[in-house]
């Protein structure tokens, strides 16, 4: 199947990585891999490094983090916010939805959407899918 999405476009992308790395050696402890297998996967998947949270931060205070970044930088602004999309394979907990929650701690306005989305890798593609048709319903201006 082609897919053409036209007349939207992505206005900036937010990064927030927790501060610990997880080290090779713990990396094949938890894999319980070898070295070659390891390698192995890297070049399959491109990745090339870990963090890990510690025991007080989850994923929807990442997420929080990387929308203020956005916010600080007056690249887009909390009243504009018509969908909130937070894609994960680690939720915080099943209920409530970690969008709820960024919902809640960034103090958003009442009009914005909150849609949580369960996935592994192929998750934030379908996502990006999600967010490209909620665009083109009326009155949606800004997605994240």
């Amino acid at each position: 199947m082609n897919l053409e999405i036209t007349n939207h476009s992505i206005k900036a992308i937010s990064i927030v990585l927790p501060k610990n790395p997880l080290h090779k050696e713990d990396k094949l402890k938890l894999c319980n891999i070898n070295e070659r297998k390891y390698q192995l996967l890297q070049e399959n998947s491109g990745i090339f490094n870990h963090f890990i949270s510690d025991d007080s931060t989850y994923a929807s205070d990442l997420a929080t983090q990387a929308l203020k970044e956005l916010f600080s930088k007056n690249i887009i602004r909390k009243d504009e916010i018509d969908l909130l999309v937070f894609t994960s394979f680690t939720p915080d907990y099943l209920a409530p939805a970690c969008t709820s929650l960024i919902h809640k701690n960034l103090n958003l306005s009442n009009h914005t959407l909150c849609l949580d989305v369960l996935g592994f890798c192929p998750g934030f593609l379908q996502s990006l899918l999600q967010v490209f048709l909620a665009l083109n319903q009326q009155n949606k201006k800004k997605l994240f």
